[in-house]
């Protein structure tokens, strides 16, 4: 099984060979480092479920021994008149011993897990990655050992049910079969019923999975009903015994489901904290797809804007003869964009099918109160498009715009921390789990500039940004890292370490990267930074000594990572002129750039 949205785009053949090839790594790794601790939880997980169906059978068998008139029987042969009330007593007893066993596996396997998980962190010898990384770890581990537990107790329990009624299990072996490869025929179906349908399925599995589980146990019960009045041979225990047992294997296998599911769509993160040379890149929030993106390119875009425009407005828009710009929204799956037309502006806001609540309320609220606030653009109305929804208004919205604040005392208490390097072991250990600034852009690429780039001269900027990219990041990789904590602004929330190296900090918000990603330097003019600079020397106690101009530099390359996971395209555009503009004139980075 895959993540829904994986089995819909590649397929559930693809997605399944995947995820199972994941589950192997992920297994060998575990037996690999924690041997111990896996295996003695895979066995006391395998041990616990089936202590919980004693523990829910035996009560039953004592209530039905104890309301009938002497011994039922199917326990005639093995138990007499007199000896009823002691085997009575025998099974009450061996219900409360089995659930007693049952949460002291339960116990046992919390214990391996944690051991485990904790092994697992301190062997890769990574720092703090995330804020729940233990967490995420324990469940990581619960959920494999789950799926390994699972998988080999369905295996014995066909088995078992196979030698008991070899035509239930068979039928039930034959509905799963079929389904599955029905499932993936409809997820490979090209056509709207189909993607429909595969996309209603994927939102929710655990609904779809628990349809198909409950429709197969009454087909098998069917099968197994139709066998029993058709072969008086067949004894009633024997069929209770089969209904038991496909009933747990049914749930076994949608925990099982439900379990895989878990892991691959954690499975970026679970491989940061078990595998050491796999660094954590956070990455924007789900980008748009390569249609949505085509869709909202410059050659496509103002023509089925310029249709919705002519529909929203009862033709008060006649000719859908329109230019739109790009207008930055900070969002992913949420477009902006300002209209002109012949007959007046227009500001057009458009969301995807993943911001459908959002878009809904928008809605009634500006319908509710359609003049707005003064200075605001008019509301018009709203229209479906291609999954998404389109609110219009008439007008365009003024650029805000917000005076610079800063205070040069913080940044001298920054200029403090950074002349401070930090301990080695320390960057070490940072940058097993985490990748610098160079390395995050370079794993977030630009090419989704091109959908906000408008005219030849914005095309021929992002053209020599991409040619100088190579030499621009290997120089800010040469710089030196330093530590970066805003909330070492505040006194008291940093300390030094052995030889004046900062060793330890507050965990909330603090980073080692390239010296430089600090934005309140680009609100500083390069005078004053040239002060404040001369007076808090950066690169003391062993570090290269780095210029202004380099700084700066730093600075612009962090704004135009947030602008790209944002989805702020125009800003990285303006962002992308600056930082060439900047490389141009520094010295020597301008110089090494020419050479």
């Amino acid at each position: 099984m895959s993540t829904a949205p994986d089995a819909v785009d590649e397929g559930l053949f693809a997605a399944t060979g995947r995820q199972l090839r994941w589950l192997g790594t992920l297994g060998r790794r575990l037996l690999r480092l924690t041997p111990g601790p896996v295996l003695a939880a895979i066995a006391a997980f395998m041990g616990a479920q089936l202590l919980l169906l004693a523990a829910f059978l035996l009560p039953l068998k004592v209530i039905l021994l104890v309301a009938a008139d002497g011994v039922p029987w199917y326990f005639a042969a093995f138990v007499s008149a007199e000896d009823k009330d002691r085997f009575v007593l025998l099974l009450a007893g061996g219900a409360i011993a089995s659930y007693g066993a049952y949460q002291l596996c339960n116990a046992l396997i919390g214990r391996w897990l944690r051991r485990g998980a904790r092994r697992m962190i301190d062997h890769t010898g990574k720092l703090h990655v995330f804020d729940n990384q233990d967490e995420l770890a324990l469940q990581g581990y619960r959920r494999f050992v789950q799926v390994a537990g699972s998988a080999a107790l369905i295996v014995l329990g066909v088995l078992a049910g196979g030698y008991l009624n070899p035509l239930a299990f068979g039928v039930l072996i034959a509905l799963v079969v079929v389904q599955y490869f029905g499932l993936g025929m409809v997820f490979a179906g090209r056509g709207a019923l189909a993607r429909r349908l595969c996309a209603s399925v994927a939102a929710n599995p655990a609904v779809g999975t628990g349809v198909l589980s409950s429709l197969n146990f009454l087909l098998v019960f069917a099968a197994l009903l139709g066998q029993f009045l058709n072969n008086a041979r067949l004894s009633p225990v024997v069929a209770i015994v089969t209904i038991i047992l496909t009933r747990q294997l049914l749930q076994r296998g949608v925990s099982g489901i439900q379990d895989i599911i878990y892991l691959a769509r954690n499975r970026q993160r679970l491989m940061t904290l078990f595998f050491p040379r796999v660094q954590h890149v956070p990455g924007p929030a789900r980008a748009h797809g390569a249609a949505f993106v085509r869709s909202l390119s410059p050659a496509f875009r103002d023509g089925w804007l310029g249709e919705a425009l002519v529909q929203v407005t009862d033709g008060q828009l006649s000719a859908p003869r329109i230019h739109s710009r790009w207008r930055d929204s900070g969002m992913p799956g949420l477009a902006y964009f300002d209209v002109d037309a012949a007959n007046g502006r227009w500001f057009v806001k458009y969301y995807d099918r993943r911001h459908a609540v959002r878009a809904a309320h928008e809605v009634e609220l500006f319908a509710a109160h359609p003049q707005g606030v003064p200075a605001a653009p008019k509301w018009v109305g709203d229209v479906f498009v291609d999954g998404g929804r389109l609110l219009v208004f008439e007008g365009v919205p003024e650029q805000p715009w917000e005076p610079e604040s800063w205070r040069i005392a913080v940044f001298e208490r920054i200029l403090e921390l950074w002349s401070l390097p930090p301990d080695p072991e320390l960057v070490q250990r940072y940058q097993r789990s985490h990748p610098l600034l160079v390395d995050r852009l370079g794993t977030l690429g630009f090419a989704s500039l091109d959908i906000a780039a408008e005219g030849t001269e914005e095309r021929t900027v992002l053209e020599r940004f991409h040619g100088m990219w190579p030499v621009l990041s290997a120089h800010v990789h040469s710089l030196p890292v330093v530590i970066h904590n805003p909330a070492a602004t505040v006194p008291g929330h940093w300390v030094e370490g052995s030889g004046g190296a900062a060793a330890c900090l507050s965990w909330q918000r603090w980073s080692i990267d390239t010296v430089g990603c600090e934005p309140l330097l680009l609100r500083l003019s390069r005078d004053a930074l040239s002060r404040l600079v001369a007076r808090a020397p950066v690169g003391a106690s062993s570090q290269a000594e780095v210029t202004v101009a380099e700084l700066r530099l730093v600075a612009r390359l962090t704004l135009l990572e947030q602008a790209l996971r944002r989805n702020n395209l125009r800003q990285g555009l303006d962002l992308v002129s600056r930082v060439l503009a900047d490389w141009d004139a520094a010295t020597p980075v301008g110089v090494a750039a020419q050479s």
